[in-house]
């Protein structure tokens, strides 16, 4: 996860107060989140907490690390691979919209399928829906995965 690598790396600069200082601060929004989610969605309002907190903590390490690079004078974090960071989420969340649209529907065949079958179409469907986006947005993971060898190919170099 995002905040594992990011924490990781707080500790490579010898500091571990700022990723347990932000932890702290994320349970106790988990907890203040699931009190205020549960009562109107049950269960589903503690998995919504959850992954909100989850998604602050690793932008406020995200942000707290590139200010800290700044200040060190080093490269701050906006490149993935060939791509600007942001371009890179987008891309991520657009292919994750239409994951969550494909499921939402699969969710409907409930009534004509077993749990087998949901779960093998969740999961195979799921996958190459998501290599198809990957392919179509030319993310960087669908070129790495392509290639095979873990590096990510130059952009300007001819593919044939």
């Amino acid at each position: 996860s995002a905040v594992k690598i990011l924490a990781n790396g707080f500790y490579a600069l010898q500091d571990s107060k700022v990723p347990a200082k932000v932890a702290c601060f994320c349970i106790l929004l988990n907890i203040g989140l699931s009190l205020l989610f549960m009562g109107p969605l049950g269960v589903g309002g503690l998995a919504l907490a959850t992954a909100l907190s989850s998604w602050i903590n690793a932008l406020v390490l995200f942000f707290l690390m590139r200010k800290r690079l700044l200040q060190l004078g080093l490269e701050p974090l906006e490149r993935i691979g060939t791509h600007p960071l942001g371009q890179t989420f987008a891309k991520t969340l657009f292919a994750s919209g239409i994951l969550l649209v494909y499921l939402w529907l699969l969710f409907y065949l409930k009534h004509f399928l077993n749990v087998f079958g949901i779960i093998s179409l969740g999961v195979i469907g799921g996958t190459i829906l998501y290599l198809l986006c990957a392919k179509f947005l030319k993310m960087d993971e669908y070129q790495v995965l392509i290639h095979r060898n873990g590096s990510i190919p130059d952009p300007s170099e001819d593919p044939q």
